[in-house]
């Protein structure tokens, strides 16, 4: 969880960067990376580390993200927001290499990512990235906030009173979405491996 002290320099950062003219635009965004690049870091680290079979470095997939998110025109509230948006453009950069890999391999071995165990449920399991990414799509269409949380868990390895805080739940309701958005995408996904065969 950030300190406030931390949270309130980067969300002032963030805002000198949305704020500033063309000319010094880069500069403050680059402050504001400096200030959050080793949390950012632990979050491609975790990214990369549950995904097999992808070529990117833990530091591709952040610059890349850096350089995305550092293009974009979004409007971010908070630190929070700021890096849960980095964790959804890393999110994104993995899944578009996934296809970019099915496509060259046809066929293939699947990108695979490791779903860490709730509630001292069964072992990690993997699943095909690409098919868990539809699953998140799906649940996003229906239960917003559950795909969110679940996203963050997953994806930017946040933990579970960090994602109350960026959520504004409490933490008894970030394991409720956490619970039911995992049935939900291992439903999903069972659903799919029954539908090809």
């Amino acid at each position: 969880m950030l300190a406030n002290k931390q949270e309130n320099s980067l969300t002032q950062l963030l805002g000198d960067w949305q704020s500033s003219q063309d000319g010094v635009k880069s500069t403050a965004f680059n402050a504001l990376i400096v200030a959050c690049y080793s949390q950012l870091h632990r979050m491609a680290v975790a990214r990369a580390h549950a995904v097999g079979a992808v070529t990117l470095s833990p530091t591709e997939i952040l610059h890349e993200a850096i350089i995305s998110v550092g293009e974009s025109a979004q409007s971010l509230k908070n630190s929070r927001h700021f890096l849960a948006t980095m964790s959804l453009q890393m999110r994104n950069l993995l899944v578009d290499h996934a296809r970019a890999n099915a496509r060259d391999k046809r066929g293939g071995e699947w990108v695979r990512i490791t779903m860490s165990a709730l509630d001292n449920e069964a072992a990690d399991e993997a699943v095909d990235m690409l098919a868990l990414d539809e699953a998140l799509q799906s649940l996003d269409a229906k239960y917003p906030r559950c795909a969110q949380a679940l996203h963050l868990f997953y994806f930017a390895g946040m933990e579970r009173d960090d994602i109350a805080e960026l959520l504004q739940i409490s933490r008894p309701t970030v394991d409720r979405e956490l619970r039911f958005g995992r049935a939900y995408a291992r439903d999903f996904l069972e659903n799919m491996q029954g539908g090809a065969s």
